[in-house]
């Protein structure tokens, strides 16, 4: 290849690193799902630390954690018995749909909490002197927000229900109900 496309492909796996520490992010995951979006091909072990500048150590437990997970798939390189690494071909499905479920889950943890809460200010409600009531009025105010972020939440697991349905169905839209 090219030493300027190799250049090329350095300088964007340098830029996600940067990245990386810039946000102050210590996975390096997102480094080797960078390496092995732009490789010309399948890529072995040491291919991948050598292209990611990290250690050997580091890139097998990413790729185990990649593997798991299914961004990353094996092929075997039939001309040398090595086994390489590549990028699921469902890579953006994989990824919408983990998304999809954190959101889902965080979600879903906010509403329990906010329905405890709210059932918290409401049976201690005949109890409270003035600073309870004006604490109790603060509350509230910081539980409409959670419930507004929730509110946004399911908005967004809807979209990403959405763009994670229309393939598959040809993109033929349907009613999605928002809560």
């Amino acid at each position: 290849m090219h030493k300027d496309l190799v250049r090329v492909q350095e300088k964007i796996v340098e830029n996600i690193g940067e990245n990386l520490r810039t946000l102050e992010i210590s996975d390096k995951r997102p480094v080797i799902v960078s390496v092995l979006a732009i490789a010309e091909r399948p890529l072995a072990e040491e291919e991948i630390a050598a292209r990611a500048r990290l250690g050997s150590k580091e890139v097998r437990e990413g790729l185990g954690s990649l593997l798991k997970k299914e961004f990353v798939v094996e092929s075997a390189d039939k001309s040398s018995g090595r086994v390489g690494y590549e990028l699921s071909p469902d890579v953006e499905k994989i990824a919408l749909r983990n998304i999809r479920s954190k959101i889902e889950a965080v979600r879903s943890s906010t509403e329990s909490h906010v329905a405890e809460c709210e059932g918290l200010l409401e049976s201690g409600k005949a109890e409270f002197d003035d600073y309870d009531r004006l604490m109790a009025k603060y509350l509230r105010e910081k539980i409409k927000r959670m419930k507004a972020v929730s509110t946004i939440m399911t908005r967004r697991t809807a979209l990403l229900r959405l763009l994670d349905s229309s393939e598959e169905e040809k993109g033929e839209i349907k009613k999605i109900t928002i809560e």
